[in-house]
């Protein structure tokens, strides 16, 4: 999930400094809900994060499902 929203925020948004602190965040935020059989409750812990994010332009992109089989992630933006 950290990779796929380092990708999507890839295009020069934010300043690199920026998304290496926002991957860090992320990870953090997901080590308490895991393990877990629930990809809603990772898509929330990493939505949680974001959220500090929110105020930055142009929006951060949000999570809306983990597929648990695969590992993909569906995101949209926020």
């Amino acid at each position: 999930m950290a990779s796929a929203v380092e990708r999507d925020l890839d295009k020069g948004a934010l300043h690199p400094l920026m998304r290496e602190a926002l991957v860090v965040e992320l990870l953090r935020a997901l080590l308490p809900a895991m393990p877990t059989q629930s990809g809603a409750a990772l898509a929330e812990a990493c939505n949680r994060c974001l959220s500090h994010f929110a105020g930055f332009q142009p929006p951060v992109p949000q999570i809306e499902a983990v597929d648990l089989d695969d590992g993909s992630v569906t995101m949209r933006q926020g």
